[in-house]
């Protein structure tokens, strides 16, 4: 027995109406395929699915709406989707698992709109440094403006040659700044927080009672041992 689009042929000597074997060729162009087996309209005008292997047959009422007709053809497909997940290990009742991708998408479509999956934040790096003006002419950017920090770039940059090396207790002005107040020679130990507290204002101490800035603690304890503020 051999199949080809419009169902199975008989074999020599078998009828054309055998049950389950074939359909007349009068009735061929009245086929319907499905996804198990095909159905066609029989003399008295009712549906008749056979499936692939030509084992089962079910007459359906021309009575019927096609949509409820054909979902009853299709029970075939029913008893075989059941099979496989026996088969398999899942019950009949039980749905296939899906990855937490997929049930995202489709609880989003289920609202009736597709919602993209959440975005990391990313929040904008600050591409302000403070650059070094010792000098100015060095202009090279401080990963690290700490008191520390500021003598190690000090010491790479600028005290770094055998004329002039760098010796903590060495004393010298700061050229941080042409208009700096600092008259006095400060030690090569201390030269990183100077620059810090008075140039960039990185250890600037706020009076508690007038709101006061100072460059530096010792100052504004004076500052607040003299009583020299509007106390609150």
């Amino acid at each position: 027995m051999s199949y080809n689009p419009y169902g199975y042929q008989p074999s020599q000597g078998q009828s054309g109406t055998q049950r389950g074997s074939s359909y007349p060729a009068s009735n061929r162009e009245n086929h319907i395929p499905t996804i198990h087996g095909h159905m066609y309209q029989d003399i008295n005008g009712n549906w008749v699915f056979y499936s692939m292997d030509g084992s089962d047959s079910q007459n359906i009422s021309h009575q019927q709406p096609y949509a409820s007709g054909y979902t009853a053809a299709d029970s075939m497909g029913l008893l075989q989707q059941n099979q496989y997940r026996q088969y398999t290990g899942y019950a009949a009742d039980q749905s296939i698992p899906l990855d937490a991708s997929h049930q995202y998408y489709s609880q989003s479509y289920d609202q009736g709109h597709p919602v993209d999956p959440p975005q990391a934040v990313v929040f904008p790096i600050s591409t302000t440094r403070t650059r070094c003006t010792w000098g100015g002419r060095c202009g090279q950017e401080l990963d690290d403006t700490s008191a520390a920090g500021i003598n190690r770039h000090l010491k790479e940059y600028h005290f770094n040659t055998r004329d002039n090396p760098w010796v903590n207790s060495q004393r010298g002005r700061c050229l941080w700044d042409p208009n700096c107040r600092s008259h006095d020679p400060i030690k090569y130990e201390n030269m990183g927080k100077h620059i810090a507290e008075v140039h960039l204002k990185a250890l600037r101490q706020i009076c508690p009672d007038c709101g006061g800035s100072f460059a530096r603690g010792d100052t504004l304890a004076r500052h607040k041992r003299e009583i020299a503020c509007k106390r609150a």
